[in-house]
């Protein structure tokens, strides 16, 4: 590691992302007089490049920041691709990397790499997803906040861990060692078929919260143990489904329980990808 990637995770680490993560979470729910509010909503759109076009409601129907960051969108602005074999983005945001997982480590930047296992905090199911395939996605604070199953299927579990709230920028990527083993993550576990699938929200500074849609469950409530919990019978996704929420935005690594997951041919890293485009679909057996 060179003398300015040390300085910068020093600085990182130092830097006291959880107490501006709080203090940021608790102005996102702070109720202005509704002038004042919708002005507010309208400079972070403008700061941030947010399509108020595809927004559901008007500006002035948001009461907070928060609301605003977790709005949903007009009807008709996603469209799944119509093949229902294809499993599709979970989110708007950038494809960062996706492939093979080599030696039980994903890549997270040149040089970096992280554990499958200490992803899923060594879940019971993290076996599924040993040298098979995995994606990477980048929320940033202009996209869509809410991520959907990439397919049909069945939640298992959802397994949250505690953790920190480093920046998931290029300035965390490329400078904090197994930077997503170390944040605060959310994992939704998921049966589709035969095959496996995780869904791994990850925290980062100024997401206040994740939240999942399946259960009562929203972190950074105090939570210092990791949770887990299991369904007797296991509830129903459809491909598009709502799985979770972010608060301002974050990243999502979606690991595929098939090691020859094939992915779309089109795909590049660092395209910006909209939820609903196809990403891949499981092989066939021979």
């Amino acid at each position: 590691m060179s003398k300015r990637s040390r300085v910068i995770r020093m600085a990182l680490e130092r830097w006291p992302n959880a107490a501006m993560s709080r203090a940021f979470g608790i102005l996102s729910e702070r109720r202005f007089p509704p002038a004042a509010q919708t002005k507010l909503n309208l400079a972070f759109a403008r700061a941030v490049g947010i399509r108020l076009e595809e927004s559901e409601l008007e500006l002035q129907h948001y009461p907070t920041l928060n609301a605003f960051f977790t709005r949903r969108l007009k009807e008709g602005t996603h469209r799944l691709d119509p093949n229902p074999e294809k499993l599709i983005a979970p989110v708007d945001g950038v494809l960062r990397d996706f492939g093979r997982i080599d030696s039980e480590r994903l890549v997270q930047a040149k040089g970096l790499s992280y554990s499958v296992k200490e992803l899923l905090n060594h879940d019971p199911l993290s076996a599924h997803f040993e040298r098979k395939a995995f994606a990477t996605f980048y929320l940033s604070p202009r996209d869509y906040h809410r991520i959907h199953s990439p397919c049909s299927g069945e939640i298992l579990a959802h397994h949250y861990v505690p953790g920190s709230l480093f920046p998931v920028n290029a300035l965390g990527l490329h400078n904090i060692d197994e930077l997503f083993c170390r944040n605060e993550r959310l994992i939704t576990f998921v049966r589709s078929g035969q095959q496996h699938l995780a869904i791994v929200k990850v925290g980062a500074t100024c997401v206040g919260r994740i939240s999942a849609t399946a259960c009562p469950f929203i972190s950074n409530q105090g939570q210092t143990q990791p949770e887990r919990s299991e369904w007797e019978t296991p509830p129903s996704l459809e491909r598009g489904d709502e799985v979770g929420v972010f608060n301002l935005g974050s990243t999502v690594v979606l690991l595929f329980g098939q090691a020859d997951f094939v992915f779309e041919p089109d795909l590049r890293p660092g395209q910006h990808i909209r939820m609903g485009t196809a990403i891949g679909s499981w092989a066939q057996p021979s």
